[in-house]
């Protein structure tokens, strides 16, 4: 037999067993129904559980906005977690080096342009 009869010859030959297969199972079935169950619905209250507990889950009893003043590294907290904070109160300690830093220069700055004007006053 050529390979090119024989692939569909196996596939008739499968799909008769298969199919006399399938119909024994039928036969073997073919018994007393599954009783069906029938019951009323009634409405209760059922506890809701939630296994594991969420994680992280907070809800605030209000929100606002908050801005800070001035950017930076935050050097201290001032406030626990889940602690209740009210309005213009300090939350954060921020680093003042930058800060006195750029200060520091633009005091230069106004020395300097100070200087340079009053020179320029004196030549005029």
């Amino acid at each position: 037999m050529k390979n090119s009869t024989l692939i569909p010859t196996l596939a008739v030959v499968r799909n008769v067993v298969v199919q006399r297969l399938f119909r024994r199972r039928k036969k073997k079935r073919g018994g007393a129904g599954v009783p069906v169950l029938v019951a009323q619905a009634v409405e209760t209250n059922v506890p809701v559980q939630i296994d594991p507990p969420p994680v992280g889950h907070v809800t605030p009893y209000s929100d606002g906005d908050s801005a800070s003043a001035s950017r930076g590294i935050i050097n201290q907290v001032h406030f626990k977690e889940g602690q209740e904070v009210k309005a213009a109160i300090l939350l954060f300690t921020i680093d003042p080096r930058p800060t006195q830093a750029a200060l520091a220069r633009d005091k230069a700055q106004l020395e300097n342009a100070t200087a340079q004007f009053n020179r320029d006053q004196k030549t005029l």
